[in-house]
């Protein structure tokens, strides 16, 4: 093959399926660097993190998804230049960065699903060392954060509040409740909940793994074409 025919027949496609798979790639680098940007500004995070340093965690999560995102932006750009130059350097430079966002993405998905435990652990000891120290005269405001989001009601239920000799506050009685009697607690809520989306995380992290994969096929058989074309 002459250097200068370009690529023909299913390589031809291919180059063109690794532009539109970058260009898609860099629209979700884009998107989790708002996402990130988000996380940083959101008031409601910032009142988990000025609350308890348990919850510090949201604020490096925000950074690192800007981080990551930008990394991916990157990877994605030398990905759509190489398939449309048909340039080994720059696929070359995109294999090896996508092999290691896809190890990361794997990494990360894994521990997900194996520490999601943990991740519940740590959230209700934050949320129980509030309760502690709740009052009439001092309400802690991550209590009264939980409790709007999660939709729950004290540590075990209700009752935890009458054991207090406190009032039952505002925010154990959402607008689509009409008898907070029947609010389960939040050692019971948050768990199930956040177990859900550490989930929904670990198993999207592991998807977009396996997208990666299929890019890295793509781009591999494309750097070949390519040099087998120069010879």
């Amino acid at each position: 093959m002459g250097s200068g025919n370009g690529l023909d027949g299913c390589y031809a496609c291919i180059k063109y399926l690794m532009f539109a798979f970058n260009f898609i790639f860099w629209l979700i680098g884009c998107a989790l660097v708002g996402i990130g940007i988000w996380v940083l500004v959101d008031q409601n995070f910032k009142s988990l993190v000025s609350e308890s340093q348990t919850f510090a965690f949201l604020q490096y999560a925000g950074i690192v998804l800007i981080v990551v995102g930008s990394i991916v932006m990157v990877v994605g750009f030398f990905g759509c230049c190489g398939a449309i130059r048909e340039s080994e350097c720059c696929l070359m430079l995109f294999f090896i960065s996508m092999l290691i966002l896809f190890l990361a993405l794997v990494a990360g998905g894994v521990t997900c699903l194996v520490y999601k435990a943990e991740v519940s652990e740590i959230a209700l000891q934050a949320f129980q060392d509030s309760f502690d120290l709740y009052t009439d005269d001092d309400p802690q405001s991550l209590v009264d954060l939980v409790q709007e989001v999660f939709s729950c009601c004290g540590v075990n239920s209700y009752a935890d509040y009458i054991n207090k000799g406190v009032q039952i506050p505002a925010s154990c009685k959402p607008t689509d409740v009409t008898d907070v009697t029947t609010l389960q607690g939040c050692s019971v809520v948050v768990p199930e909940k956040l177990d859900e989306k550490v989930i929904i995380t670990g198993g999207v992290a592991l998807g977009a793994g396996a997208t990666m994969l299929i890019g890295l096929v793509f781009s591999m058989m494309l750097c070949c074409a390519i040099r087998n074309q120069n010879l």
